[in-house]
């Protein structure tokens, strides 16, 4: 079984880089450029092709203003952050896959309120079952998120959390012990569905 994951439409967060002030999600590059039969891992994708990325480029400070409680799980253009929590948990269940990258953050005055981390996915598969699912198939899923999707657990494997190499936009996806174990820790931040798996 299978869990598709992600922010919500609100609420948003308000969030600034701080450090450096001539941040670029784009000068984030993918480690490994070689081209297999999904998407390019790069070409703008690099940050959510489920592979590891340059970490020197990533922000060292950002500024959280938001009323709202710091949640566990945030998206910030095109990277995830996430609390010392949600990293715990995602070690324990696939440790050494993933990476993450310490920020720290400050509310107004510098004040420090929180160290966290850039979560980058770094399982790539091809996971979607294509004699149960819907959506048209021309080198990657051009329907997505509408029709039918069902998706293969054999081809899943022993994954955990992953992105899918034939889906843009992209998206992360959980096994069900990892989405049953942060739904079950009350983490704050995101949502979840439960798409079909054969």
């Amino acid at each position: 079984m299978v869990y598709g994951f992600g922010a919500p439409h609100l609420p948003l967060y308000k969030i600034a880089v701080v450090e450096p002030r001539n941040f670029n999600w784009r000068d984030i590059k993918v480690v490994d450029t070689e081209r297999d039969e999904g998407l390019s891992p790069n070409l703008g994708r690099d940050l959510f092709c489920g592979r590891p990325v340059h970490t020197e480029h990533f922000p060292k400070v950002i500024r959280y203003t938001d009323k709202k409680p710091i949640p566990d799980w945030a998206q910030h253009q095109c990277m995830h952050m996430v609390s010392p929590a949600f990293k715990a948990i995602v070690e324990a269940i696939e440790p050494g896959i993933h990476q993450f990258i310490p920020v720290r953050y400050i509310g107004t005055h510098k004040v420090h309120l929180a160290d966290m981390w850039f979560m980058v996915v770094c399982n790539r598969i091809d996971s979607i079952d294509r004699t149960h699912s819907t959506m048209r198939f021309d080198n990657y899923w051009r329907d997505y998120p509408l029709g039918r999707i069902v998706f293969n657990n054999a081809q899943i494997g022993t994954a955990h959390m992953w992105r899918d190499k034939f889906i843009m936009p992209a998206s992360t996806f959980m096994s069900d012990e990892m989405g049953n174990a942060l739904i079950s820790a009350n983490l704050t931040g995101f949502v979840y569905g439960k798409p079909e798996s054969v």
